[in-house]
């Protein structure tokens, strides 16, 4: 994702273009175990504002029975493993929120947690962070 657009060009090793000069405003998540608290202050006044919270996966195997793939052994990243939205309540500093999410890694070698935020019901993200919970 590049400025709120899948970016094509990941896997020519092509240099990325420059991100937009916007500041959508500050986003601040901060997880305690299962609980993840969503603070956003946009820069410009926005009615209401989603929070998305997803947990990945990294590391992943699949034993491959059929098809051209038999008898290998796929190794999976990036994997969605939880996906959760919350809409964040206004306030006058702000909007925030708590969602509990589940960070069970399952079969997952690594996992971490992936937070955006997004205006109305635009999928665009404004804002986005992360981080590795293992």
């Amino acid at each position: 994702m590049l400025d709120g657009k899948e970016w094509k060009q990941w896997w020519t090793r092509r240099q990325l273009p420059k991100p937009s000069s916007a500041r959508p405003g500050e986003l601040t998540v901060v997880r305690n175990d299962s609980v993840v608290d969503i603070r956003f202050v946009p820069t410009a006044e926005t009615k209401r504002i989603i929070a998305h919270v997803a947990v990945l996966g990294f590391g992943l195997e699949t034993e491959v029975e059929r098809g051209e793939n038999a008898g290998k052994t796929l190794t999976h990243d990036f994997v969605v493993l939880n996906l959760s939205e919350v809409p964040l309540a206004a306030a006058a500093d702000g909007h925030g929120g708590r969602l509990w999410v589940d960070t069970e890694s399952g079969a997952a070698v690594r996992t971490a947690l992936a937070v955006w935020v997004s205006a109305g019901d635009s999928p665009l993200p404004l804002q986005a962070a992360g981080g590795w919970i293992k």
